[in-house]
């Protein structure tokens, strides 16, 4: 989004933003998908980073967790959104996905 004050252009965009929409389908069939995910995000994220291996190695954990935890949740026929953004004091993950039938219930019950 941008803004103009002064008559300057300004931006309120995060300084790097990345999403993906990917079928589930392929990480109920490939487990191991998460992981490469997980992986590349991690190595093109971190370039914006000083200590490059340290901010890898936690965002590639962290990626990794959320997206096998989805692809756990969602039914294989639907799609799953993920998105990336570093932000000026955070970096910033999260998902959109379906959740299967049977866990429902108990996902209202933990999320509330």
């Amino acid at each position: 989004m941008a803004n103009f004050e002064s008559g300057v252009e300004t931006t309120t965009s995060p300084p790097f933003f990345i999403d993906f929409t990917l079928q589930s389908a392929d990480f109920h069939t490939e487990w191991q998908r998460c992981s490469l995910l997980a992986n590349y995000l991690a190595e093109y994220m971190a370039y914006q980073f000083p200590e490059r291996g340290r901010a890898e190695n936690l965002i590639s954990m962290v990626a990794n967790e959320l997206l096998e935890a989805v692809t756990h949740l969602t039914p294989e026929n639907s799609t799953l959104a993920l998105e990336c953004a570093q932000l000026p004091d955070q970096v910033q993950i999260s998902a959109q996905f379906q959740v299967r039938a049977e866990f429902v219930g108990a996902f209202k019950d933990w999320y509330g």
